[in-house]
């Protein structure tokens, strides 16, 4: 009782500045706690509107650990939020007594404590060599300048590196979708920029090796700013927990600068407490909307890149056919999130928006989510895109702290991030129509991801169409039977230079048909010689075609090998058998791997499996050529029937008696005793 009289006291004292939102996070009030939500739903909330004071989250525990001034702690209980203290030695690596811009010479290549991430010199320099290395496919080059770069103090352009072939002569019906990725506008989110510039080295260096790399930079742009706030990032590279950008007009004795996610245009200050008029809070709007040049350089990127596809009310929507997304990425929280942010009435594509988040949060299983936290936020880069021009945006909330260590960066947020991006980069075409297509999967033709063919051969393609990829945890979204995949040659679907030439048959799918394997044969007879690609794309009933993949096939002289094997089981123990696999010249090698993780070499291997069930075997084969095939097929196989137990036997006192007569003595035994007993 007297905890609640307590934070109802202090609620009423303070209640005049929260209601401003103009609290100055100072150091004199702050609490660090450890927050603990209900559920899901309130620690996305939660997660959302405490971000500024975020130190680490939990999703699994549902609990955040923050950094808090006293009167926002007070507030939460209003939410259902319980919380626990934490000591001030909590978080040793996080610099957070004083957030005064330091000098910072340093110009070293990654930062100190995390190899794993580079420093904003480190960045630039990786992103010009890229272009350096690949000139007919990158471009690097300024789109304006960070706050002390316009002043004349050091900082540093905005550059962006834009990938993609150009084509000048390109019919305006063949106008390429973008992607636009833009990462670390809070200078402490290590993981952001890092993820971007991954992104970018990957589809760079599998363009020729990778066949969805190859027509992604052949038919797309992608835009990638990886540092929107660079002068900021230099003060986090130190280890303080910065946020804003470096302004020294604002608040230079403590909190300095301006939050950038709280600067843009479109939504500026229109929701009560979405942001603060003082310049020494953590989430200070800055002086008037679109005020700083980081955020200036966005806003007028933006509107060159995209076309107004969206009227001027709240309500308009934009229409389903328009291209293009817009990724912001953020950390941390494990989270992914749609417009809008200031209130809690839904967007005008607040369905589509929907799908294309919870098909993003299949990949990273992050919890998919309007963007309207516990109260609003407003100036947030959506405002931007999706607010003025009607381009679908998402926020994600990669990870799970700002200095997040190299292996949970390396051996998790990476494998789990880097395809949603490459997703994201095939829908930008129609992201608020294709994430509710069916996706393809497991793409091979003859066995391999690049098929070599003569004129002539037939070409045999399998795959699978999956319409039930989406994160369901906020939510159900709807899935359809899959009923077509269509085979394109020359260019993706969309493209005048696309031609289709053939459907797919499904020889298996689950039971409501939503899962289909599928397959289709092509005659290559009037190919021309040379490497191509094939594109594939799926429909399901409800008429949505998904995502399109592509696979490379070289029609030349050369043959790829056929793999193919048997398998004969008695109960767990297999024989497994490449014998049936071809080539035109020798094969050289044979390789294993089975679902249970194991792996082998050899024409012929035996494996005994740890127990009953079904199990997926691949083997591959590659030739004298260096050419590759796969071949994959599921294994069933039964546990030993357990033997019956021996028959139980008594041994005679004597120890020479057989257990039958044994047990015969103490039968009539017995009855002696009874016998004597009864006459007594």
């Amino acid at each position: 009782m007297s905890k609640l009289f307590n934070v109802v006291v202090l609620v009423v004292l303070l209640w005049p500045l929260l209601a401003s939102g103009h609290l100055a996070t100072t150091a004199s009030t702050n609490q660090q706690v450890r927050l603990q939500a209900n559920d899901l739903a309130q620690y996305a909330k939660a997660s959302i509107s405490l971000h500024p004071y975020i130190l680490a989250t939990d999703r699994s525990a549902l609990t955040l650990d923050v950094r808090l001034p006293t009167a926002e702690l007070a507030a939460l209980a209003e939410h259902g939020l319980s919380w626990q203290a934490l000591p001030d030695s909590a978080y040793p690596e996080l610099n957070i007594s004083s957030q005064a811009p330091t000098s910072n010479d340093a110009n070293t290549e990654t930062i100190a404590n995390y190899p794993c991430y580079h420093t904003v010199e480190g960045t630039y320099q990786q992103a010009a060599q890229l272009a350096a290395d690949h000139p007919e496919l990158a471009k690097w080059f300024s789109i304006g300048s960070s706050w002390q770069h316009t002043q004349g103090e050091g900082g540093y352009p905005l550059m962006v590196l834009r990938l993609g072939r150009r084509e000048p002569e390109a019919k305006p019906a063949d106008a390429r979708p973008i992607l636009f990725v833009q990462s670390a506008m809070h200078a402490r989110e290590y993981v952001t920029a890092e993820l971007n510039l991954r992104f970018a080295q990957q589809l760079l260096q599998n363009y020729q090796q990778q066949a969805d790399s190859h027509w992604l930079l052949n038919y797309t742009e992608i835009h990638l700013l990886f540092q929107m706030n660079p002068d900021g990032r230099k003060q986090a590279e130190q280890g303080l927990l910065w946020r804003k950008n470096a302004n020294l007009s604002h608040c230079p004795q403590d909190e300095t600068g301006v939050d950038l996610n709280r600067n843009f245009s479109y939504s500026w200050n229109i929701s009560s407490n979405g942001s603060s008029g003082n310049a020494c809070s953590t989430v200070y709007r800055g002086p008037q909307a679109g005020s700083e040049p980081e955020t200036q350089a966005v806003e007028q990127y933006v509107r060159q890149l995209y076309a107004n596809s969206r009227g001027s009310s709240w309500q308009d929507p934009a229409p389903l056919d328009t291209m293009g997304l817009h990724l912001d990425l953020h950390s941390a929280g494990e989270l992914v999130l749609w417009p809008w942010g200031h209130t809690t009435s839904p967007a005008p594509n607040a369905s589509q928006l929907q799908t294309l988040g919870r098909k993003l949060a299949w990949f990273n299983n992050y919890y998919p989510s309007q963007s309207i936290g516990l109260y609003p936020t407003d100036g947030t880069s959506d405002s931007i895109s999706y607010g003025e021009r009607g381009v679908a945006a998402i926020t994600l909330e990669l990870g799970t702290s700002f200095f997040q260590s190299c292996p949970f960066f390396t051996n998790a947020l990476l494998p789990a991030n880097l395809p949603l991006l490459h997703y994201a980069a095939k829908v930008s075409k129609a992201p608020y129509q294709l994430p509710a297509g069916p996706d393809i999967t497991g793409l091979s033709a003859n066995g391999a991801s690049h098929a070599y063919i003569q004129a002539g051969d037939s070409l045999t393609l399998t795959f699978t169409a999956d319409d039930q990829r989406f994160n369901q945890s906020n939510g159900s979204e709807p899935v359809h039977a899959v009923v077509a995949a269509r085979i394109y040659q020359h260019a993706p679907p969309w493209h005048s230079a696309s031609s289709e030439l053939a459907t797919a048959d499904i020889f298996n799918s689950n039971d409501n048909g939503t899962v289909a394997n599928m397959r289709v044969q092509l005659l290559s007879n009037d190919w021309p010689a040379g490497r191509q690609l094939l594109y594939v794309q799926a429909e399901d009933s409800d008429g949505n075609v998904g995502a399109v993949s592509a696979v490379f096939v070289t029609v030349g002289e050369l043959r790829s090998p056929v793999a193919d094997f048997s398998s004969q089981c008695n109960f767990v123990s297999c024989t497994f058998d490449a014998s049936a696999s071809s080539a035109d010249s020798s094969i050289t090698a044979y390789q294993w791997q089975l679902s249970d993780g194991s792996s082998f070499s050899g024409a012929m291997i035996n494996h005994s499996f740890a127990s009953a069930g079904s199990y997926q075997a691949q083997l591959t084969v590659t030739d004298s050529n260096d050419l590759s095939a796969s071949s994959s097929k599921t294994i069933t196989v039964s546990a030993p029937p357990v033997p019956p137990p021996p028959p139980a036997t008594v041994a005679s006192s004597g120890g020479s008696t057989s257990g039958y007569c044994g047990l015969l003595v103490l039968l009539l035994m017995r009855r002696f005793y009874e016998k004597n007993n009864a006459d007594l």
